[in-house]
């Protein structure tokens, strides 16, 4: 039997013999007239080796379209319950269902809204035979520490419960004479008078006549005006909770708070900048809040990605066969996959990178004598581009420190270029700053403080703000406070998580992340959803960022240099790092791991054509296989417990 050692082991092999080649296919016979060229000068210098050609539509249209197909199947339910049953703490705490005709409830399947209770809170559920009596339904805690209940509510709905399928603690004795049903709120101790949603409710019992379960509908029960909401949407009940109908990981934070900019609440997550938020609220829009929509933003912005990533091969490379195996590894690492499939801000952020990375190397790439007007473009829309960054997520801002170093060596080899030809520098440099002070400062500042017109608008005094100024301070006063609260907050968040992984442990895929888990029987079938790099293109692209860092360093390849400046910029920040960090956290990361993997097809090919083109076609068939071998634990698909058990499990972090 094929065993995950031996799979683990068999890439390994793969990888050094994979670099094995590529440094025999490099190695020069000394003193040769090749080899006293190269010690003469640099390889290339940084420049745009070819251009996006009509033979490159048809090759990316098709990566592109593959990818969003894949993406798209199965992204969530595009139905979801949509009218709730709020208890807004006031006048309506408490709820009561009357079944027509006494039964022995056998399962209670319920779907939660908006608010939400503390931790192991929710609901008192009680279940009576005459409206008298009442039997309170709940789960002991085996780990309630001394002093905290050791009860857990029938109806739990707690922060990490929102929008989601739960079932209720019953107790394991139903009597078959319960005729009436009651949820009481359970006061959130933190915000007392904070309401509580309650979605549609699926209700069990056992039908002794047909010895076995019966759903019961509307027409079963007696409800009034408010209870109604409760079974308005049963074609929306699932048969279970899976990754397809509820929410899962951070997305009770983004996709929460992307459904509250919607609909003028106040934000929820603010932990973050909005513009991430936002941007997803835009498919909550067009599809509803279902699964389907709280995640389609991220997931087209997963496709987007691919064609200016693909362009950025083809204008360093030049060669289409790189741009295409390059833009597969990217499309098809298992981090962007996962990362763009789920509801969280993080897509964005790359994607913002991205467009920097693209951006700064057509400006870095420019003719040291081209005219100011053809490098300001590129510059202003690198600006841009970080600007709507650091507006999604502040790890954007990382880069930040790459695009400088990548500016300065621009403008220091444009001067000595000047100098060397007697041609102005002066003016030049100049415009450069001040289209620098615009595009990376002014425009990004305020594309930065309007994100926060969704957070004042909730507030607004009645009849609205006393002018324009008041409204602009009262926006400029919101994001003020908001950024001295995140900051605090990341600063001196002190947390743990079993899933947690440092910088050095993101390098080698060492432990990964997970989202989502549903097991069937001892020995059935296990869903679940990890995040983490796939292992060819993590330890190979290590061994890719090396050769460009010794090609930066004894070649001076200003190509190689560019690749590890944006990796480091990436990396090193998290490296001081103390608080909680995850491996997504490497997800900018792996742009640049896919980067350097095509700069070492380009040096296969152009020492060997033939060879370096057909290494460079099985490394990324190999690396799609791996995609293919690792799907069901990248999408929570139902699979044999064996599989991921015995094929899946390479290291021992990898639980799968």
């Amino acid at each position: 039997m094929v065993t995950p050692g031996l799979l683990m082991w068999a890439a390994i092999v793969y990888i050094l013999a994979f670099f094995v080649i590529y440094y025999r296919l490099e190695r020069l016979r000394p003193k040769s007239a090749e080899w006293i060229e190269r010690r003469k000068k640099p390889v290339f210098e940084l420049k745009r080796a070819g251009a996006f050609e009509r033979k490159d539509v048809l090759p990316l249209a098709v990566v592109t379209a593959v990818y969003a197909a894949v993406t798209f199947f199965n992204l969530g339910n595009t139905v979801s319950p949509q009218s709730f049953l709020r208890f807004d703490n006031t006048e309506h705490t408490a709820a009561v269902i009357e079944l027509r005709e006494p039964a022995r409830i056998e399962r209670l399947f319920y779907f939660t809204g908006l608010y939400h209770g503390q931790r192991y809170h929710g609901y008192t559920l009680e279940f009576s035979p005459d409206g008298v009596v009442w039997t309170e339904q709940y789960r002991d805690r085996t780990d309630a520490p001394e002093g905290e209940s050791a009860k857990v509510s029938g109806m739990p709905q707690n922060h990490a419960d929102t929008f989601r399928w739960l079932n209720a603690n019953l107790l394991p004795e139903q009597p078959d004479d319960t005729r009436y049903i009651r949820f009481t709120v359970i006061p959130n101790p933190v915000r007392p008078r904070e309401p509580r949603d309650l979605g549609e409710i699926s209700l069990a019992v056992w039908d002794a006549g047909a010895e076995r379960e019966r759903v019961l509908s509307a027409a079963d029960l007696i409800l009034d005006g408010r209870t109604e909401k409760l079974f308005d949407e049963q074609d929306t009940v699932p048969e279970r909770y899976d990754i397809l109908n509820s929410s899962h990981f951070d997305e009770i934070y983004h996709a929460h708070t992307a459904y509250q900019h919607l609909i003028g609440d106040y934000p929820y997550e603010t932990t973050h900048p909005p513009l991430g938020k936002l941007i997803t609220s835009i498919g909550i829009w067009l599809f509803g809040m279902t699964p389907f929509g709280w995640r389609f933003m991220p997931a087209l912005f997963g496709v987007l990605m691919l064609p200016p990533f693909y362009l950025l091969l083809k204008w360093m490379f030049g060669k289409t066969l790189i741009a295409v195996c390059g833009t597969l590894l990217f499309a098809f690492d298992f981090m962007h996959f996962v990362q763009t499939r789920i509801s969280t801000i993080d897509v964005y952020c790359v994607f913002f990178i991205l467009l920097m990375t693209v951006c700064m190397y057509r400006y870095a790439s420019s003719e040291l004598d081209a005219p100011f007007s053809r490098t300001a473009v590129p510059l202003a829309l690198c600006g841009l581009s970080f600007g709507l960054g650091a507006a999604a997520k502040w790890q954007s801002v990382y880069a930040g420190a790459g695009l400088l170093a990548l500016f300065l060596i621009y403008l220091f080899r444009r001067y000595r270029y000047s100098a060397r030809n007697e041609k102005r520098f002066a003016p030049f440099f100049i415009g450069t700053v001040l289209v620098g002070l615009l595009a990376f400062i002014l425009v990004p500042g305020v594309l930065y403080i309007a994100c926060y017109i969704p957070y004042v608008l909730p507030g607004a005094p009645e009849g609205g703000f006393a002018g324009a100024g008041a409204f602009l301070r009262a926006v400029w006063d919101t994001a003020a406070a908001n950024q001295e609260y995140m900051f605090s907050y990341h600063s001196k968040l002190v947390a743990s998580h079993n899933y947690a992984a440092r910088w050095y442990q993101w390098l080698v895929d060492s432990k990964p992340i997970l989202y989502y888990i549903h097991s069937v029987g001892a020995e059935g079938t296990r869903g679940s959803l990890w995040a983490f790099t796939n292992p060819l293109v993590t330890w190979a692209g290590l061994g890719a960022v090396v050769v460009c860092a010794e090609r930066a360093v004894r070649r001076r390849c200003h190509a190689a240099l560019f690749i590890v400046i944006g990796y480091l910029s990436q990396l090193l920040p998290w490296v001081p790092v103390s608080r909680i960090t995850f491996p997504y956290h490497y997800f900018p990361s792996m742009l640049f791991i896919c980067i350097a993997l095509a700069y070492v097809f380009h040096r296969m090919i152009e020492r060997d054509a033939v060879r370096g083109a057909r290494h460079t076609v099985v490394f990324t068939a190999v690396s799609t296989a791996l995609f293919v071998l690792f799907y069901p634990v990248l999408t929570g698909m139902q699979v044999p417990a064996w599989y991921p058990l015995y094929l899946l499990r390479w290291l021992p972090n990898w639980l799968m």
